[in-house]
């Protein structure tokens, strides 16, 4: 067990990103005081609060009263409420060292990881888990309708999302780890695919002694793992342990298929989620599910009862007979499955407004990016969300801006404030096109102006 019984009192510094809510979130749940700061008061930040927790907006170094500090990797090393810390004899971790130990109070622990769908993929589980009355708490990274971001049901399982940015799924030491999928990502933090690949096999080869991996059948071969794990594949492959196929289209971009489990039918489901990729989610999801032990029907009636994660091709409302939706989307990979869902969707135009998220991400990517969004009927480019970033990192969201006009001509516009965009995509909605709000950063502000 970990030492975090003990402690009464923790305050986290950077709490109004996803991952530090949920994991405050828990704490308050678990009982502890908890005080939460962050450079900006946002609907987290305001959640916190009405959770219990003590928030302010800022650097206070002097209203700290915790045993423990928790910091996310957006936080520099002298931030003032980290000095204040050190220099008074308060622990200090960072967000991943604090996600370790905190594993370490579940009886057993599933850790989601991949490129693409680990928020989707984590929030499926703990649905089936919900289903299935297990004793259960969750850590997902992203907001779940009626749910959430945190769940805190018992100390049985946990169900975590493991994000790879920094390495910092490497601090996990998991029952269960799962690898969606792999694609080169996260240029600030790997070098190359290969250093990537390499990571992941890491993650993955961290189970516990007599854990096992559930990983997609097409990134194992490129996996390079560190020892000998117990190993379960999944994919659209009969050769693989777990595999979907007769797929077929539901309504609303909705698709069903059959799951078969050692080339044998296991078990047939229909998702209310839409897109293509959510095929591939839920068919994680019940391997990792079937592997615990969980029973079928159960399993099934959970995927099909999933209503989908914020911000997930989450739908927003019509204007001028537009239907608007936002997505996460941040990587070439991504955009190319909302656009594609959207299609199945849209009678008419497919209107996209994407902002680039980092600008090493958009250098590095850049013939990748203009391929999948010039797929979009129309296109608007907001002003990046550099995030950790500064410009000298790669390229602007002008500059992809620049590369897209050579072959989307006027289909593709650029604008650098929020109710510019709002109005650029009011002019473009008509009766049955479909607007889709891409991006991993404030660019859902977009939405929220037009329905």
């Amino acid at each position: 067990m970990s030492c975090l019984g003990a402690i009464q009192s923790v305050h986290f510094v950077g709490a109004g990103g996803v991952s530090m809510s949920a994991l405050a979130k828990l704490m308050l749940m678990w009982g502890k005081r908890v005080s939460c700061s962050d450079l900006s008061y946002n609907d987290r930040m305001v959640e916190l609060n009405e959770w219990g927790a003590k928030v302010w907006v800022g650097h206070q170094p002097a209203s700290i009263d915790a045993e423990l500090i928790v910091y996310s990797l957006a936080v520099p090393h002298d931030d003032p409420e980290l000095e204040y810390g050190r220099n008074n004899g308060i622990a200090t971790v960072p967000r991943q060292g604090f996600l370790a130990e905190l594993c370490r109070e579940f009886d057993t622990v599933v850790a989601v990881a991949g490129t693409h769908g680990k928020t989707t993929t984590t929030a499926m589980i703990a649905a089936v888990f919900r289903q299935a009355d297990l004793a259960f708490s969750a850590h997902i990274g992203g907001d779940v309708p009626g749910v959430g971001n945190a769940v805190f049901r018992g100390r049985r399982y946990f169900v975590t999302e493991a994000c790879e940015y920094g390495r910092s799924f490497l601090a996990l030491r998991p029952d269960c780890a799962v690898v969606t999928n792999l694609e080169w990502d996260h240029p600030d933090t790997y070098p190359d695919a290969a250093d990537l690949e390499a990571a992941f096999g890491q993650f993955a080869s961290n189970v516990c002694k007599g854990g096992f991996a559930v990983v997609n059948g097409e990134s194992f071969s490129r996996m390079k793992m560190c020892r000998n794990v117990d190993v379960t594949t999944f994919g659209d492959e009969r050769t693989f342990d777990y595999a979907f196929g007769q797929v077929r289209g539901l309504q609303d971009g909705c698709f069903g298929f059959k799951i078969f489990k050692n080339a044998r039918p296991a078990a047939t489901v229909e998702l209310s989620v839409p897109g293509y990729h959510n095929v591939f989610n839920a068919t994680t999801a019940y391997a990792v599910c079937d592997r615990l032990g969980i029973a079928s029907d159960l399993i099934v009636a959970a995927l099909e009862g999933f209503s989908g994660v914020g911000r997930r091709f989450e739908y927003k409302g019509s204007v001028k007979g537009c239907r608007v939706y936002v997505d996460y989307a941040h990587h070439p990979t991504e955009i190319r499955m909302a656009i594609e869902t959207a299609k199945q969707l849209a009678r008419r135009e497919v209107i996209v407004v994407f902002q680039p998220h980092t600008y090493s991400r958009t250098a590095s990517l850049m013939t990748e990016f203009c391929e999948e969004l010039s797929r979009a009927d129309r296109l608007l480019i907001a002003k990046e969300y550099a995030a950790r970033e500064t410009p000298d990192a790669g390229k602007s969201a002008e500059d992809l801006y620049r590369a897209l006009r050579d072959t989307m001509g006027n289909r593709v516009r650029y604008c650098d404030d929020t109710l510019t965009i709002a109005r650029e995509a009011l002019r473009a909605a008509g009766e049955g096109c479909v607007l889709l709000v891409l991006g991993a950063g404030d660019v859902d502000l977009v939405a929220s102006l037009l329905v």
